[in-house]
């Protein structure tokens, strides 16, 4: 519901109806994936859904390129918070977010695996409570981490990407039967699964 809340939205403005945001885009020549890399960063950091950045993307470059270029920002965004949350953080995210932290935190606490890592994004995907909190409990090593969530963050990261792309150029009941958007409940049943089965082994940490 969120996703087709967040392409509606997009969808109303003429801007990115008519072309002009890859006017723009060609327009910055060059630099324009590296502004909007630079754009999934701050929106991943600052509480924005990823999935808009992601949405603006696919729209701008294209679902493949585009999600390629938000895979890569908001991974680096994601990193960020976490490195925010070891460093300067910490306390003060527990004391905002509250029981949500104090769960979140219990289960980052017993996931220092990248098998884990990469189990959680699948659930979770940019949460950014969940960025925040994985640096201020200082449990997952900044290796585990950044390989775990950029793994993690692929499956759903170009399957938003294809949605938004198929929304600006097909129906509702062509979105409601294609196979991709379907399957989009299956990424967080895949990550709850494979956790389960992780959580009854022994992890190995991967430094």
């Amino acid at each position: 519901m969120a996703l087709v809340a967040a392409a509606r939205y997009l969808r109303h403005f003429d801007f990115f109806q008519s072309g002009r945001i890859q006017e723009l885009t060609q327009g910055l020549g060059a630099a324009a994936p590296l502004v909007f890399v630079a754009l999934c960063v701050v929106t991943t950091i600052t509480y924005v859904p990823p999935t808009l950045p992601i949405g603006l993307g696919s729209i701008a470059f294209g679902h493949m390129r585009g999600g390629a270029l938000s895979l890569v920002g908001i991974s680096l965004g994601a990193c960020a918070a976490y490195l925010l949350g070891r460093h300067a953080a910490a306390r003060l995210i527990t004391r905002m977010q509250g029981r949500r932290a104090k769960v979140i935190g219990a289960w980052i606490a017993r996931s220092n695996s990248f098998a884990r890592m990469v189990s959680l994004r699948l659930i979770v995907f940019c949460d950014p409570t969940f960025n925040y909190l994985t640096g201020a409990t200082r449990r997952i090593t900044p290796q585990v981490y950044a390989l775990g969530t950029f793994l993690g963050l692929i499956p759903r990261t170009f399957m938003i990407s294809y949605f938004f792309d198929l929304f600006m150029k097909s129906t509702m009941g062509d979105l409601l039967t294609n196979p991709v958007v379907l399957a989009f409940p299956l990424v967080r049943v895949a990550g709850v699964l494979l956790l389960t089965v992780l959580i009854k082994r022994p992890a190995r940490e991967i430094v």
